[in-house]
C-alpha cells in the first residue's frame, strides 16, 4: 500500500481494565490512564500504516543497523515499511530525536526528519 508523503511516529494509548497483563502501562497525564502503549507510524490522514506494542522489553535493532537506543531503534524499525530516496516527511516529537539518528538516516538517505516540537 503506497504511503502519503507526510507520516507521524508517536505513542498510542489504547486504554484497558484489564489487571493481569505486565505489558499495561499508567499515565497520569493521559485521559486514560492505564492501557496498553503502541509506537505507531501513521500518515497525515490519521492512517496508521505499522505499529510496535511496547512489551517492556525493546528488542534489538532491525538488521544492519547501529544500536541507537530504544528511541532511534523504535524509528528504525518502523522506518523499514518506508521506502527509501523517495520524498516522505517523517515528523516526530523530541523523545525519538538524537544526532546518531539523523546522522544513520542521513547516511541511509532515507525520508527526510523533522522534529514537529519546534512548530
Amino acid at each position: 500500500m503506497p504511503k502519503e508523503e507526510y507520516l507521524a511516529i508517536d505513542e498510542q494509548m489504547i486504554p484497558t481494565k484489564a489487571r493481569t497483563s505486565g505489558m499495561r502501562r499508567y499515565n497520569a497525564k493521559k485521559p486514560h490512564k492505564w492501557g496498553y502503549l503502541n509506537y505507531v507510524l501513521s500518515g497525515a490522514s490519521g492512517f496508521s500504516y505499522d505499529f510496535e506494542v511496547d512489551t517492556g522489553k525493546h528488542p534489538d535493532p532491525p538488521e544492519n543497523c547501529p544500536d541507537l537506543g530504544i528511541p532511534g531503534n523504535i524509528v528504525q524499525r518502523l522506518l523499514n515499511t518506508v521506502p527509501q530516496n523517495l520524498n516522505y516527511k517523517i515528523f516526530v516529537d523530541n523523545w525519538y530525536t538524537s544526532l546518531p539518528l539523523m546522522a544513520n538516516l542521513h547516511k541511509k538517505r532515507t525520508p527526510s526528519f523533522r522534529n514537529n516540537s519546534a512548530q
